[in-house]
């Protein structure tokens, strides 16, 4: 089945649902104006997705069949509205699901009408390709572009992919860097506009020594007085490539299980992403303001800013044992410094989705003449001024120690359209 989206006009269901999707709203085209939670829908049709064993070879219909009792059963216990029915149906009927190489494309025609359509194969689609929108009615912006399903409709959505909680940071602009009366700044903070063009999903927590363990078998450094056992305490002593390796193994992890799409892949965050799902929002030092105390992070210093002193614990805690910023996100200021996936350069990436993970060439070089990987949000051991939103500092892509872990990100890379 096609579904024709006006380029220009709002007066359908479907034309109105497009230029909402603009915004990122994914689960907006299958809702209706009595079915209007996009929250609730999209993680109703995850479930589905799931429970009727979207990825399988079995046919379309057999995965209808299995919408339909879904939706009866999740009606009769009160789960779901009835006026949702229809809607979810719509998208469900004509989607990807029982057939193993389909994708939804987007064609934009001569008069500037969005055919959006179900194909067998990429190789089929004479427009846009979009490997992860499941249906054809949420594929398409009136513009002709991809849009996901597996975005997230509002930020600090959730998400749970290979064992790791994640949080939604939608697509948007912010001021990275720290203006120049923030207190205790350092000079490579200068600030630069940047604007994230993709939502991402950012890990709710940092790294664990137990997910590490799950998914590569093994710690890939020493444990130490600092740095003490526990599944729940941040992974540690771990180097740039060893953080890579992991995400790459959840990636796969991902694919494999059927909940990862294929132009999704877990991540480093770049510095961006980084101080972006940080901030949280927030315009100030930290995500909790202008001042920061070691009972809202685990830092052993001074605090920042204020009169104010906490305890001074000297050591990692377990991930989530402070308060989380504002979309859900844990520990981004203290517990562990938290490797980024730029190469470190003197004056921020600024501009349009920055990412220096390649750019090599544009590394700033330490004194000796090597060059570093970023690391951010400070440590136990810091004071509150290394855990700003904005504090930055550079370590050696080879090198370990025992106050250096990191956390992932799920992102839809830009070549992927």
């Amino acid at each position: 089945m096609d579904v024709r989206v006006g380029a220009n006009c709002c007066r359908s269901t479907i034309a109105a649902a497009a230029l909402l999707l603009s915004a990122g709203l994914a689960g907006a085209a299958c809702t209706s104006r009595r079915c209007s939670d996009t929250q609730a829908v999209a993680r109703f049709r995850s479930s589905l997705a799931a429970e009727c064993n979207c990825t399988s070879t079995a046919s379309p219909k057999r995965y209808v069949r299995c919408v339909k009792w879904r939706i009866k059963a999740a009606m009769k216990a009160g789960d779901l509205s009835p006026a949702c029915r229809k809607p979810i149906l719509r998208c469900e009927a004509d989607s990807t699901c029982g057939l193993p190489n389909a994708v939804a494309c987007c064609r934009l025609s001569g008069t500037g009408h969005v055919k959006a359509r179900i194909v067998k194969s990429a190789a089929d689609c004479r427009g846009t390709a979009c490997p992860s929108a499941r249906s054809a009615s949420a594929a398409c912006t009136s513009e002709g572009e991809c849009l996901s399903d597996y975005d997230g409709t509002r930020a600090g959505d959730s998400r749970t992919v290979a064992g790791i909680e994640l949080a939604w940071c939608p697509a948007g602009s912010f001021m990275m860097g720290s203006p120049d009366d923030e207190p205790e700044r350092r000079a490579d903070e200068r600030q630069v506009n940047v604007t994230l063009t993709r939502g991402f999903w950012m890990a709710k927590y940092e790294t664990t020594q137990g997910d590490f363990k799950r998914v590569m078998g093994a710690l890939p450094g020493d444990l130490t007085a600092e740095l003490p056992e526990g599944d729940r305490n941040p992974v540690g002593n771990v180097n740039f490539t060893e953080a890579e390796s992991y995400a790459a193994a959840l990636t796969r992890l991902g694919h494999d299980a059927g909940e990862l799409p294929v132009d999704w892949e877990f991540r480093l965050p770049t510095e961006a992403h980084w101080e972006y799902a940080a901030r949280a929002g927030t315009t100030t030092a930290t995500a909790f303001g202008n001042s920061l105390t070691s009972y809202q992070a685990n830092f052993a210093g001074r605090s920042y800013d204020t009169a104010e002193q906490g305890p001074s614990l000297g050591h990692a805690v377990a991930v989530g044992s402070y308060p989380p910023n504002a979309w859900g996100i844990y520990d981004m200021h203290g517990n562990t410094y938290e490797w980024c996936r730029d190469w470190y350069r003197q004056a921020l990436p600024g501009g349009t989705d920055p990412d220096l993970h390649d750019a090599i060439d544009a590394a700033t070089p330490n004194p000796d003449g090597s060059l570093s990987r970023v690391r951010r949000g400070g440590g136990w051991g810091d004071d509150g001024c290394a855990c700003r939103s904005a504090s930055r500092l550079r370590f050696e892509p080879d090198r370990r120690y025992d106050h250096i872990g990191f956390r992932v990100a799920v992102v839809r890379p830009q070549h992927s359209r």
